[in-house]
């Protein structure tokens, strides 16, 4: 029964019953303890997993190499990478003998820790002692030295991963692209992205999105206009977010054609107007001085029936106090509609803040009550937190 609990997953309850079982003094075998284990890993609990294994030793079982494996898992689940490192030393010391999954998980906890040293060393003498590595422990390496903006290094690892015959995979691909965008690398990213959609893969929404952020960052616009192009031409889409930050771009520069025109082309293909777009949108339009257009789109998100949440209303009220181009009691009369709506934002530690104003807003719409008629009529109204 307790190994038919590991296997579907109910990890507790596999617990539960093992410590049953040996509470009232009933024989346990050993496989029993190595599943044991590895529902102790799956729930992190490092201080189980030690006593399970102890409790091995006591029924007379000399804890294989499975066993220890598991602990080691357990190690690097509950991100004890010091101990790990312990357990995988005395293995090779004291036996038995690290195998494949032995160093493969011990190179992915140091990866992980941002241990490139130990990581590298570890990478070494597993190949030293005759083990090779497969596209996992690539992978591993690989994404450590993109985290660490190692792009040489990363490029090296990738070289030698197809000189051993490994075929890269979807996940390889897109760590070696959001790495060359992390180091401003965009034309290798792209290089990258072709040779994927050459190979018949296709990036990840997430890696399209730094790939098109990273042009718009450089001033790279007709890049990512080409980008765009060609993974819609794939029969992939970009994200609204990415849309959005193509929208902002040409906005910023007064080129309102090509924002009409890229809004219109995902409306005859069926993309939906989201909130986020429609933000996007509103922003794109009080960039390009037309408040009367990013009104409408307001309006029409009303009567549509799509969310006007926080952002809404701060665009339209930073555009329209600070452009000046619209009746200064519209913005009070956006930020009155604003606080007798319901907006919970939770932060990191659990505190909620209901309809939480940035201080822009508050800045921007101190400066216009203040000294006019609207002092009086807006009075009431506290610009702060509430």
């Amino acid at each position: 029964m307790i190994e038919s609990y590991n296997y579907h997953g109910n990890y507790p309850a596999a617990i539960s019953l093992y410590k049953r079982t040996i509470e009232e003094g009933q024989p346990v075998l050993a496989n029993t303890f190595n599943v044991v284990l590895k529902s102790y890993s799956r729930m992190q609990d490092v201080d189980g997993a030690r006593k399970a294994l102890n409790t091995m030793r006591s029924f007379g079982y000399e804890p294989k190499l499975r066993a220890y494996n598991e602990l080691l898992l357990c190690y690097g689940d509950a991100s004890f990478t010091s101990e790990a490192l312990e357990l995988f030393d005395l293995l090779r010391e004291f036996g038995p003998e690290p195998d494949f999954y032995t160093y493969a998980m011990i190179i992915k906890i140091q990866g992980e820790a941002g241990k490139v040293q130990e990581a590298n060393k570890l990478f070494l003498d597993m190949m030293s002692v005759g083990i090779l590595p497969n596209l996992v422990v690539y992978s591993t390496m690989i994404k450590m030295y993109c985290q660490n903006f190692d792009m040489v290094k990363a490029e090296e690892m990738f070289k030698m991963m197809l000189d051993d015959n490994i075929k890269a995979d979807a996940s390889v691909f897109n760590i070696m692209i959001e790495g060359y965008c992390k180091n401003k690398q965009m034309s290798r990213a792209e290089d990258v992205v072709f040779e994927m959609l050459r190979s018949g893969l296709k990036p990840r929404e997430n890696t399209l999105s730094e790939l098109v952020r990273g042009y718009v960052l450089l001033g790279l616009h007709d890049r990512a206009e080409m980008l765009t192009r060609a993974v819609r031409g794939k029969g992939m889409e970009l994200q609204d977010r990415d849309y959005g930050k193509l929208i902002i771009s040409y906005a910023r520069r007064g080129q309102r054609s090509k924002v009409e025109g890229t809004v219109r082309k995902l409306l005859e293909k069926g993309h939906a107007m989201t909130t986020r777009l429609c933000n996007d949108l509103i922003m794109a339009y009080i960039l390009c001085n037309d408040l009367e257009k990013a009104l409408t789109v307001f309006e029409s998100m009303k009567k549509r029936g799509v969310v006007c949440d926080p952002w809404t209303y701060t665009g339209l009220i930073d555009g329209v106090v600070r452009r000046h181009g619209y009746n200064c009691e519209k913005a009070a009369d956006l930020f009155t509609e604003w606080k007798g709506k319901q907006f919970a934002e939770t932060w990191e530690d659990g505190t909620v803040f209901v309809n939480l104003v940035p201080y822009s807003v508050c800045s921007a719409l101190t400066a216009v009550w203040y000294g006019t008629p609207l002092l009086e009529k807006y009075s009431n109204v506290n610009v702060s937190w509430f």
